[in-house]
C-alpha cells in the first residue's frame, strides 16, 4: 500500500500549497491555482490538486508546530467568546487563523514526500516546513475516511481515497 500511495501522491512533488479552505473538520488544500471561483462573496481556488484531510494532521516550521488539526476548536485571538456562550468553531477558530497564515508567510512547494505504513505520510515543502498527515483512528466502520487527493485537471480521474477500508485490506493482501 506504500508504493500505491507514493504513486499517487507523486504529482504533488513541485507545487506550490497556494490555500486552504475547511469543511465542518475537513482541511482541504489547495496545490497551485485552478478555476477561481466566487462562493460567498469570497473567492476560492480549486487549485489543480486537492487534498482533503478527516484524520489528525500538523504543520511544523523548523521544530516548531505552528498549527495541529485540534486547533479547530480552540478560539481565536479575534474571537471573544462570551461569559455563559458556548464556543462556535464553524465561525473564526484558532486552526483556520494559524493554517491561513502559515500559507501566507511561506514559499511551501513541495519538495518530497515520505509515506509510512498506516497510511500516513509526510509533506517536505520548502522554507523548512513539514506538514504530518497522521490516521490514528482504529474504528471498524467501512465509512472511516482518513484523507482523499482529487485531481482537477483531469475532471474524470477517480478520487483517490485511503481509510479504515483500504488500510484493512492491504493488511489482508499482506498475510
Amino acid at each position: 500500500m506504500r508504493k500505491i500511495i507514493e504513486t499517487k501522491l507523486r504529482p504533488l512533488v513541485g507545487l506550490e500549497l497556494t490555500s486552504t479552505t475547511r469543511k465542518k473538520s475537513i482541511e482541504c488544500l489547495k496545490f497551485e491555482f485552478k478555476e477561481l471561483f466566487i462562493l460567498n462573496s469570497e473567492k476560492v481556488n480549486k487549485g489543480e490538486y486537492a487534498l482533503h484531510i478527516q484524520c489528525e494532521w500538523r504543520a511544523i516550521k523548523g521544530h516548531k508546530i505552528v498549527v495541529g488539526s485540534r486547533d479547530l476548536y480552540e478560539p481565536s485571538n479575534k474571537t471573544k467568546v462570551q461569559k455563559n456562550k458556548k464556543f462556535d468553531y464553524k465561525k473564526e477558530n484558532l486552526r483556520d487563523v494559524k493554517f491561513k497564515r502559515f500559507i501566507k508567510k511561506n514559499k511551501l512547494v513541495v519538495q518530497a514526500i515520505e509515506v509510512d505504513e498506516y497510511g500516513g505520510f509526510n509533506i517536505y515543502f520548502s522554507d523548512d516546513c513539514i506538514i504530518q498527515i497522521i490516521p490514528i483512528k482504529t474504528s471498524k466502520s467501512k465509512n472511516n475516511e482518513y484523507w482523499r487527493l482529487l485531481n482537477n485537471i483531469d475532471e474524470n480521474s477517480e478520487q483517490f481515497v485511503i481509510g479504515r477500508k483500504e488500510m484493512k485490506q492491504n493488511e489482508l493482501t499482506n498475510l
